[in-house]
């Protein structure tokens, strides 16, 4: 049996039965390049898709640096994500994620939610119509 959670430094990576990958990113830390090369080939190994639905969770304080932000739209990341849904719950990460993706601009699919449900049901979406 697969395993459906793994956790680095500053993440906890959970599979969920809809076929996300939910990335809760623990309050206070900040999320580097090497943590996110720890999360993506377990992600790739454990996923049931093709490509990676990612639901990202910022927890409070939490950050990324700035080689994160620039990797997250890059070609290479887009060859295995289809769709990016991130959960905003205070004023700093919503000022983060607008200019993110207003400068960034990035390649796959990305939307800003202010609850879970909400986003797991775009992404759910995201698979269906990937899978036509």
């Amino acid at each position: 049996m697969k395993a459906t959670r793994f956790e680095t430094e500053a993440t906890f990576v959970t599979l969920l039965d809809s076929g996300i990958a939910r990335i809760d990113i623990k309050p206070g830390e900040e999320v580097t390049l090497d943590i996110i090369h720890k999360m993506h080939p377990w992600i790739n190994e454990n996923m049931t898709t093709d490509k990676q639905y990612v639901m990202i969770v910022p927890g409070v304080g939490s950050t990324a640096d700035h080689e994160v932000r620039s990797y997250m739209v890059t070609e290479e990341r887009s060859s295995d994500i289809a769709a990016d849904a991130i959960i905003v719950s205070t004023i700093a990460h919503r000022l983060i994620v607008n200019f993110y993706l207003k400068y960034n601009r990035p390649y796959v699919p990305t939307k800003v939610f202010t609850n879970t449900e909400a986003a797991e049901k775009w992404l759910v979406e995201q698979v269906a119509l990937n899978k036509s």
